[in-house]
């Protein structure tokens, strides 16, 4: 099949996406994604950070690459940490370990090959409670504990970030 042949059978609209495109998914913890463009052999997702969120120590099959868009983040891939800030970038393999602590506000641009399925089911959801603590990883557990101690309900993640601020 001809490059234009299979153009011409593809919904060309789903190949560009503008700003105002997708919504915000709360992830909780501090964490926000959005799905921006996706093939079965590839996708983009936006994540946002709060000062101290955590995306914590987990591995995928799918080969990441994230670049810092705003902020800076400890980054840990195979035991290796590393400080990136805006305009660093980093790979993750297949099955490799690796985790971001945002040391300020921040967004990461992610790109994932093959699309990460999970991640499709969940695009448009708007969720009004976030994982649980052990899902988000053991800082926003604590976080959340110490929070809750104070009599104080964990900060309010569902808007999307704000201009020069990513929540």
């Amino acid at each position: 099949m001809t490059d234009k042949a299979q153009a011409d059978e593809t919904d060309q609209s789903e190949w560009f996406v503008e700003a105002s495109d997708q919504q915000w998914l709360d992830i909780g913890g501090g964490v926000a994604r959005r799905v921006r463009l996706d093939l079965p052999e590839m996708m983009m997702v936006e994540v946002a950070f709060e000062a101290g969120a955590v995306g914590a120590l987990h591995s995928h099959p799918h080969v990441q690459c994230s670049y810092v868009r705003k902020g800076a983040f400890d980054v840990t891939i195979g035991g290796v940490t590393k400080r990136l800030t805006e305009g660093g970038a980093f790979i993750a393999p297949p099955n490799v370990v690796h985790g971001v602590s945002a040391v300020e506000a921040g967004l990461l641009v992610d790109v994932f090959a093959p699309r990460r399925d999970d991640f499709i089911g969940a695009r448009n959801e708007t969720a009004t409670t976030g994982p649980s603590a052990t899902e988000r990883g053991t800082n926003a557990a604590r976080r959340d504990r110490a929070a809750a101690g104070r009599g104080a309900q964990p900060a309010n993640r569902r808007d999307a970030p704000a201009s020069g601020r990513a929540r």
